[in-house]
């Protein structure tokens, strides 16, 4: 054997290894039998080199060059769709954390459905996963879930989780069979890659707020759960309570120098629209930046907020400058009911800073209001009354706090008893706010307690072609019908109107009282009584029965009283042991030409004559009227209960033949009413509740008038009686001391 046959062995060893590596191939460049086998050593060492080595080479060359930018390519793809996936899941997950704080405990059920949206949106499974692994497998699927919406045809090159080692080994096995076929399978890589930008552009244009009807096709692709996209009373539920503070803030002042910042915009406007709306917010970028801004800052109190103005409960009454110092003022408020004097002290402090403040100036005048009414002092009251008077004068004082400090100064002026300056300034802020009902209200009350009913009545007139349903104006309007033009049917209407309403300042007992009697007088005694059980209901009146309006609890009520079972007892026996004295003294005065007694002026009387002549009122003696009845004021001076009785009055009563007094109450059950008889006919008769009795001559008759009483002279002369009132017996020292007079 020649050394050549070795060599040839081991040529046809490499030339079989390299045919069993191209084995799997679908081309080959060449095929080899069993001839070509035993042709000559030198045409196998001809034939054997170039199909087996060099184009084989050649083709793997290229291949991993293609391949190499293939993957470099689509990394980068990959990078940036995990990247932006990434942000948007972070930007969600930090809205979520931002708006967490603000959110109401009654409504987490919501908060669940606005999470599950982003959620549904993204990818997520539904739950807030902190944790930066599970964020990063959750981005990690909707990149490859989305790359392979983009990029049908990639999924079959390039495959996630493991896929990219089989495809390597496929590969390397695998070899185009020609150029032509390599050209083409790289011209289609490319044209996919290049593809790639423009599915990203598409995606980020999702949110141009300038097509909207782009962005609408795209939302109908987007996959929303049902249980998200068809559940809309969580939103519903929050921009109601939205659109109610906003209604409620539309009467504040306009704030020239405050324009709420495009953040605070995203938050007050619509905290949930981004969340439950189908369509797409408006600007991607800006609404990420303030996502990323609200995350970044921890949540603050809305009324600590120094732009968001909007927030501030006492906006209504707070100006620019007071609202740079609204902590204080709203401390001083809080402080004013436990300590009145510090407070005021507080108040003079910051005015030397703050000498303009209106709502310093008003909480000084509210500490001197309480002041004053602790310590029962008029000079304090009068100084509370100029202090609101110089809240209403000072330059930009807020609407809302101008007619605050005007209608307390005349509430406290006529408390004071300054009816005059009341209805003054009560017309000035009529002529400010022509429109306002409540101050027109006002300025009739004003006119009513000054004894001008004309002016009023016309006053109510107009404010019921302003507001024709307002209940204070018609109970008003009734009571003067009634007690000054005797017009029951229209009174009854109106004051039954106006207590239907219900309205603060009208479910009051002398409206209830009004209409029962003005039903008593036009014969519907049954519906009065009606009335009068409603307003006992409504715990206006004692009983049906008992309707005084001035009362003390826990005093014993009956209609009747016997005069010499009382602690008075020795100061009956007095006036009756004198009875005659008196009487002399009291048919003296009536003999006169001028005598001195009075009609009666409250409306009480039906028809005939009655009149009255006054000794003590209001526990004052009247010095003049006790100059022409000297015996008869001295006897009452020795009754202490009686003279000094604040309550009550001392006074010579006369009525004359065919005179009928409609039923009616005294004001207060803090009294008892005596009647001393001095000259009593035949058909003289009183009265009291259901019980009718008659005067004696010399005797007195005890009751107590806050109950219904009636009284009827059928006689043919004159009827007089001495009325002495006291104390209710089971009143305290101090209680007699402290009571108002009436």
């Amino acid at each position: 054997m020649s050394d050549k046959e070795p060599r040839r062995r081991k040529k046809r060893k490499e030339f079989q290894v390299a045919k069993k590596e191209d084995l799997h191939s679908d081309d080959h460049f060449f095929t080899s039998t069993k001839a070509d086998i035993k042709d000559s050593d030198q045409e196998n060492d001809d034939e054997i080199p170039h199909p087996s080595n060099q184009p084989s080479l050649c083709a793997k060359f290229v291949f991993v060059l293609l391949f190499s930018a293939l993957v470099v390519s689509m990394s980068f793809v990959y990078i940036s769709l995990q990247g932006t996936n990434r942000r948007e899941l972070e930007l969600f997950d930090e809205e979520h954390h931002a708006e967490e704080p603000d959110v109401l405990h009654d409504i987490h059920e919501a908060d669940h459905g606005e999470e599950g949206h982003h959620q549904t949106e993204h990818g997520e499974d539904g739950h807030d996963e902190p944790d930066d692994t599970v964020k990063w497998s959750l981005s990690n699927t909707f990149s490859q879930e989305n790359i392979e919406a983009l990029l049908p045809g990639i999924s079959n090159i390039l495959s996630f989780q493991g896929g990219a080692s089989e495809g390597s080994e496929d590969t390397n096995e695998q070899e185009p069979s020609t150029a032509e076929e390599r050209d083409s399978s790289t011209e289609d890589l490319k044209e996919s890659i290049e593809h790639v930008p423009d599915a990203v552009d598409m995606k980020s244009e999702e949110n141009d707020p300038n097509d909207m009807e782009e962005n609408e096709d795209l939302d109908d692709d987007d996959e929303l759960s049902p249980e998200v996209s068809t559940t809309p009373e969580p939103p519903q539920e929050r921009f109601t309570q939205q659109d109610t503070f906003k209604t409620e803030t539309t009467s504040q002042p306009p704030q020239t120098d405050s324009k709420p910042s495009q953040r605070e915009e995203t938050v007050t406007s619509s905290p949930v629209e981004s969340d439950y709306s189908t369509s797409l917010p408006e600007d991607e970028e800006d609404f990420a930046s303030n996502l990323e801004e609200l995350s970044n800052e921890p949540p603050q109190d809305a009324s600590e907020d120094p732009e968001d103005v909007s927030f501030y409960e006492r906006m209504d009454i707070t100006n620019e400058a007071d609202y740079e110092i609204r902590r204080e003022l709203d401390e001083l408020e809080k402080a004013l009911e436990q300590s009145p004097d510090k407070t005021l002290k507080k108040c003079e402090d910051l005015l030397r800073l703050h000498k303009d403040s209106p709502r310093l100036h008003y909480t000084r005048a509210q500490v001197l209001d309480k002041m004053a009414e602790a310590q029962r002092s008029n000079k304090l009251l009068e100084d509370a009354i100029a202090e609101y008077q110089k809240v209403m004068a000072l330059k930009g004082v807020p609407m809302e706090l101008y007619l605050m400090a005007g209608k307390r100064a005349a509430d406290r002026m006529r408390f004071r008893g300054f009816m005059g300056k009341s209805l003054t300034l009560l017309l000035e802020m009529a002529n400010k706010f022509p429109k306002n009902v409540e101050i027109q209200n006002l300025v009739a009350v004003g006119y009513l307690l000054i004894g001008r009913n004309k002016e009023s009545k016309k006053v109510l007139y107009e404010v019921l072609k302003l507001s024709p349903n307002s209940g204070f104006a018609k109970v008003h309007l009734g009571f003067i019908l009634k007690t000054d033009d005797s017009n029951y049917q229209e009174a009854i209407k109106l004051l039954r109107e106006g207590l239907a309403t219900k309205e603060p300042g009208v479910v009051d007992g002398r409206f209830y009282f009004h209409l029962g009697d003005a039903l008593h007088r036009v014969g519907k005694q049954e519906k009065a009584l009606e009335v009068y059980n409603e307003a006992v209901k409504e715990g206006l009146f004692l009983s049906a029965y008992q309707r005084s309006l001035y009362n003390v609890n826990g005093l014993t009520g009956k209609p009747w009283w016997n005069p010499l079972k009382t602690t008075y007892a020795p100061y009956f026996k007095l006036l009756e042991k004198n009875w005659k004295a008196i009487r002399d003294e009291a048919l003296s005065l009536a003999d006169e030409k001028i005598s001195g007694f009075m009609p009666e002026t409250e409306g009480l009387q039906e028809k005939g004559d009655w009149k009255q002549f006054e000794l003590f009122a209001r526990g004052r003696k009247i010095e003049k009227n006790c100059l022409r009845a000297p015996k008869t004021c001295a006897l009452v001076s020795q009754m202490p209960d009686a003279a000094s009785c604040k309550r009550g009055q001392v006074k010579f009563s006369i009525m004359q033949p065919s005179t009928h007094v409609w039923a009616h109450t005294g004001p207060t059950n803090c009294r008892l009413r005596s009647h001393l008889g001095l000259v009593v006919p035949d058909g003289a008769t009183i009265r009291v509740a259901d019980e009718i009795r008659s005067w004696e001559e010399g005797k007195v008759l005890l009751f107590d008038d806050s109950f219904e009483h009636e009284v009827w002279h059928n006689g043919n002369s004159s009827r007089l009686v001495l009325i002495v009132d006291f104390w209710h017996p089971e009143l305290t020292a101090y209680q007699k001391k402290s009571l108002t007079p009436i």
